[in-house]
């Protein structure tokens, strides 16, 4: 006990007293708004048991850096994915988070947040938060991407009704392959999504049944417009199957999950400076009046149409 003690005392020593940063929270909101224009803040508390305690406890804190938002809006790629990640410290939480895509096709952070649970309770108020934010409304044209969290497919069908809601193919995938193992399950189920016109879509799931019928009753229950692009609405002009941007964001905050409440949003936020800037130094770089993933996208397009010949139909 004297061992753990000390160690406990080391710990609040070197990293600091994790019931402490809850303190100044306030101050740490106050100060990230002044040092950086159009962010927004909000925090839900709840009233101590005793009514005669000053004090509050601390319930969630949703932000939304201001570059991001203005980067964001004029990017006007109406697509987003969303994400959610535990705490690792002595206090339980989950973190949210929500990017987009910028430009080059890649990672656009935008908001994240600390709630308490994951459920359709937190993910409602970070969804109207954002929504503020990004000004959607309930009849916006949107495009969502998830792994179907517990409590997200209800608060996406209640404050978006008109948005496109995609499922994460390898989130699907997993869940399969707890039935229905192999490679070929797994190719199956990709060439199902992958494939771009409903008649192919039909005949690959006939081909499917044919292999495992189980499995076939199993992905026919989950609505195909979720994650087969035959049935994608086109809104979002992205054929993404997979809920990568989240989970490659998530990969870098790992760290950020086990420290002391303001340490982790202090961690996030220089994380998310770092990439501005790293975006903005490929944007020097660009030359031409398109984006580098758009040049190598278009480079390969005429290459491939270059061994093409055309053929002129008369009508006489």
């Amino acid at each position: 006990m004297k061992v753990f003690r000390a160690k406990t005392e080391a710990n609040i020593h070197v990293r600091g007293d994790y019931a402490g940063q809850y303190s100044i929270l306030r101050d740490y909101i106050l100060e990230l708004q002044t040092r950086n224009p159009d962010t927004t803040v909000k925090i839900e508390v709840e009233t101590e048991p005793n009514p005669h305690y000053e004090s509050r406890i601390f319930k969630r804190i949703y932000i939304c850096l201001g570059s991001l938002k203005k980067g964001f809006a004029t990017g006007k790629r109406d697509y987003v994915g969303l994400d959610g990640s535990f705490m690792k410290g002595p206090y339980p939480g989950i973190v949210l988070t929500a990017v987009g895509l910028d430009g080059n096709h890649c990672t656009c952070p935008l908001a994240y947040a600390v709630v308490e649970a994951e459920n359709i309770n937190s993910w409602t108020w970070f969804l109207n938060c954002l929504g503020d934010d990004l000004d959607l409304h309930s009849n916006s044209n949107f495009t969502f991407i998830s792994d179907r969290q517990k409590g997200l497919l209800h608060a996406v069908g209640t404050l978006f009704p008109c948005a496109e809601h995609r499922f994460c193919l390898r989130h699907i995938h997993e869940n399969m392959k707890k039935q229905w193992r192999g490679r070929v399950f797994q190719d199956m189920l990709w060439n199902c999504a992958t494939i771009t016109t409903v008649q192919e879509f039909h005949h690959a799931m006939e081909e499917f049944k044919k292999l495992n019928n189980d499995c076939y009753e199993w992905v026919k229950s989950i609505p195909p417009q979720h994650w087969a692009r035959s049935h994608f609405t086109g809104r979002a002009h992205c054929d993404g199957l997979l809920n990568n941007l989240c989970e490659s964001l998530n990969s870098q905050l790992q760290k950020a999950r086990e420290q002391l409440i303001i340490t982790c949003l202090e961690f996030i936020r220089e994380y998310l400076m770092v990439r501005i800037v790293t975006v903005k130094k490929v944007i020097d770089k660009a030359s031409g009046p398109l984006t580098p993933t758009a040049t190598t996208v278009l480079e390969k397009i005429k290459n491939e149409t270059s061994h093409c010949i055309g053929v002129f139909l008369w009508e006489w």
